[in-house]
Parts: structure tokens; C-alpha cells; sequence
């Protein structure tokens, strides 16, 4: 009964916590959307009148200073979502002598802090540099948009989600592609030649779309005192995928797409996701060669599974 209720009280949290980030991610998406609309058609206008390349810098501009209001919303959410998470495990925690949940409160609390800071000071740091012509995002193209359908199917709203190519400014002082928000910084990588990185990086998009900025805390947590990419030492320990920290998230479903496979058919290129039939995927560690076809199965129901709380997520 004591431990129904110690998890109960997490459950809660958490669900309240996911509540107001999905609030916080449909109202950054509307704002978002004006913005990326109005960029969108000046960028569209300045390839339709001669000289007039200026209006393509300024749809940027536009887009990036709207994207940088929306991040204001999403990171405020962020940061409420992990003071009342992190609030109710704590007293909770106290009430049931759960020291586990009192640790994990603070936390929620310090990952939806950092999480929102993250979000918005790297907003603001893009919008900069595209003043400076400096990574100009731009809308997915159809090799990206059919990569999302393979995997994600409806569980990334895209309109929003821009890719940077080539030199990111600051960003580039890291020679691996990331994400922020629903920005994706590819750098020397391409979604036709690697598929699988542009993947591994949609993950963080559908991490941010569901779980709001605090997945920015989480990944450089993972990434520096973590586990990092090892996701198999995650499932290893008998976590389920959901539970997995952000990278190891990102990088098993960037091996399941380059490993998996079909029974006696196709393997690798995205090939265990575009088999809609469970039974008949499969998929084996390159690295180790245990079976972890439940594993990948599993996630990519999770993943498929979640449900965008946003209005461009109805187009």
C-alpha cells in the first residue's frame, strides 16, 4: 500500500508536469506558426521578384524573432511545469519518507529551470546570428518530411520544425548535429546521405514536442554525467525505453534504423519501421548481438503513440 502510494504521488507529478508543457508547446506553436507563415511567403515573394533577395533575409529574421517569442512561452511552461512536478514529489516524498522522491522533485525543479534557460537564450542566440546571416533555418524538405512519416508517422506536428545547414555560428563550436526545439542543426550531415542522424535528432524534436525544454537539461545531463549514446547499458539494467535518458533515446532508434530489419527481408535504411507488422521485424545489436527486437518494438510504439497538442499538428 505505502509503495501504491509512492508511486501514485509520482505519477501525479509527472502528469501535471506534462500538462503544462503541452499547454506551453500549443501556444508556442501558434506563435511559431504566424511567424514561420510570414517567413515563409516573404521567402516565397523573393524568388518570384528579381533582386529581391532582402526579403528572404528579412522572412528569416521574422521567423527566428517569432521562434524566439514562442521559446519565451515554451521555457516559462517549462520552468512552471518543473516547480510544480518538483513540488509535489517533495512533499510527497516527505509525507511517505520516499527519499528517492524528494531527490527526484529537486531534480524536476532543476531541469525545468535549466531546461527553459537553455531553450530560450539558445532562441536568442539563433535569432542573432540569422540577423548576421549566420544559420538561416529553412522548412524540411521531401527526403526529411518522408524520413519523419517512416518513423514518427503523426507524432511530430513539422510545419514548425526547420533544419540549419552547414555553419551554425556558435552552435558549430560542437562538430555534432543537435537540436533546439524544433530546430535541427544538421552542420556537415544531410538527410539523404545520413538518415539515421537526422532521425536520432527528430527524437529531440518529438522529446521537445512532448515533454517540453526540460529534454535540452536532460540530454547535456545525459551526455556529461550520464550514460551518454550507450543506450544498450539503459536496457541492460532492464529500463523500459521511456525511462531511457534523452541521448540514449535518440541514439537507439538511430541504431534500429541503420540495424533493424525485417524477418528474411530487407535490413537497415528504416527498414524495421516501414514493416507494420511487429511479428515480423527484427532487430540484433551490431554491437553486442543480443535480440532486442521487444526493445525496439516497444519504442516505436511509444513513440507513434504520442499525440502532438498543437494546431499545426492537425494540417
Amino acid at each position: 500500500m505505502w509503495k501504491k502510494l509512492k508511486k501514485g504521488i509520482k505519477k501525479a507529478a509527472n502528469a501535471v508536469a506534462k500538462v503544462a508543457n503541452k499547454i506551453g508547446d500549443a501556444a508556442a506553436d501558434a506563435v511559431a506558426a504566424v511567424g514561420n507563415g510570414i517567413g515563409d511567403g516573404l521567402t516565397w515573394l523573393s524568388g518570384k521578384i528579381p533582386d529581391a533577395g532582402v526579403l528572404g533575409w528579412l522572412g528569416d529574421v521574422i521567423s527566428a524573432a517569432f521562434t524566439f517569442i514562442a521559446s519565451l512561452i515554451k521555457g516559462g511552461f517549462a520552468i512552471l511545469a518543473g516547480l510544480l512536478s518538483g513540488f509535489i514529489k517533495i512533499i510527497g516524498g516527505i509525507l511517505t519518507l520516499d527519499l528517492d522522491g524528494i531527490l527526484e522533485g529537486f531534480g524536476d525543479i532543476g531541469s525545468g529551470i535549466a531546461g527553459g534557460v537553455i531553450a530560450i537564450v539558445g532562441a536568442l542566440i539563433g535569432l542573432v546570428q540569422v540577423i548576421f546571416t549566420i544559420g538561416r533555418p529553412r522548412r524540411l524538405n521531401a527526403r526529411e518530411r518522408e524520413l519523419v512519416s517512416l518513423v514518427f508517422q503523426h507524432s511530430i506536428a513539422t510545419y514548425n520544425v526547420r533544419v540549419v545547414d552547414g555553419n551554425a555560428g556558435l552552435f558549430s563550436l560542437n562538430s555534432r548535429p543537435f537540436c533546439l526545439g524544433d530546430t535541427i542543426y544538421m552542420k556537415k550531415y544531410e538527410a539523404n546521405t545520413d538518415p539515421a542522424v537526422f532521425v536520432h535528432e527528430c527524437i529531440h524534436v518529438w522529446q521537445n514536442q512532448h515533454f517540453g525544454s526540460r529534454y535540452t537539461a536532460e540530454a547535456l545531463y545525459s551526455q556529461w554525467w550520464g550514460v551518454g549514446y550507450d543506450w544498450e547499458q539503459e536496457a541492460s539494467g532492464g529500463k523500459d525505453w521511456d525511462v531511457f535518458e534523452r541521448e540514449a533515446q535518440g541514439m537507439s532508434i538511430e541504431t534500429v534504423f541503420n540495424g533493424g530489419g525485417v524477418v528474411r527481408g530487407a535490413t537497415g535504411g528504416g527498414a524495421f519501421f516501414a514493416e507494420d507488422d511487429e511479428m515480423m521485424r527484427v532487430f540484433v545489436s551490431p554491437a553486442t548481438g543480443v535480440d532486442w527486437t521487444s526493445l525496439a518494438n516497444a519504442a516505436t510504439r511509444s513513440i507513434r503513440g504520442a499525440t502532438p497538442w498543437r494546431l499545426t499538428g492537425l494540417a
